[in-house]
């Protein structure tokens, strides 16, 4: 009966967040790090705080479905104050080498962005690099990770375009204080480089 609410809990928080929205958007990684079991997925609530180039804070919600060791999809939803109010996204996790004795493991995370941003609306194209490596803390295993963002972004309004790059860090894993196994908690932050944003964002995330 806990697990039906919770669930319920967090599919209704996707679908209004998805009303709430004429469009939407996705920022971040995500729990893409975390190694979910194939043909298992997870729905996450995330928490966004901007604190540069188009200020402001929001909500946003992912669904992602791994369908293989090596493959995942991910789509997310999103509402926010901010100028980057409206976008949605839909992006791929594509492990090319595995989290394996002292070696990282190595992904690429292609997406796709239609996003309306500070009044512009813009065709986004872009990868994420990320290297994440699990370490034990505590008795309870977390999953850090590092990516860099890099994409571009073409306007539909003009026949202008802009480079973007950024660098995410953050870190993935189940809740230390959980009774629960299946809920996870993501902390992630992006450092603008060029043409991007700073922001924090923190996730919780339930395996369906």
């Amino acid at each position: 009966m806990q697990k039906l609410q919770l669930k319920f809990y967090f599919l209704s928080l996707v679908l209004g967040i998805g009303i709430i929205s004429s469009s939407a958007f996705g920022y971040g990684t995500g729990i893409s790090t975390f190694p979910l079991p194939a043909k298992n997925g997870a729905l996450t609530t995330e928490f966004t705080n901007f604190f540069s180039n188009g200020a402001g804070v929001g909500l946003q919600a992912r669904y992602l479905h791994r369908f293989s060791q090596l493959f995942a999809l991910e789509g997310t939803v999103g509402a926010s104050d901010s100028s980057r109010s409206k976008r949605f996204s839909l992006a791929g996790d594509f492990e090319l080498y595995p989290d394996y004795e002292s070696s990282p493991r190595f992904a690429l995370h292609p997406f796709v962005e239609i996003a309306k941003e500070f009044s512009r609306s813009n065709n986004i194209f872009g990868i994420y690099p990320i290297l994440s490596k699990g370490y034990v803390f505590k008795n309870h295993i977390g999953y850090p990770f590092i990516a860099v963002p890099i994409s571009m972004a073409f306007s539909s309004n003009s026949d202008s375009y802009e480079f973007r790059m950024g660098m995410t860090v953050g870190i993935t894993g189940k809740i230390p204080f959980s009774q629960n196994d299946r809920l996870l908690l993501n902390l992630e932050a992006n450092i603008d480089i060029h043409n991007s944003f700073t922001a924090a964002l923190a996730g919780f995330s339930y395996q369906l």
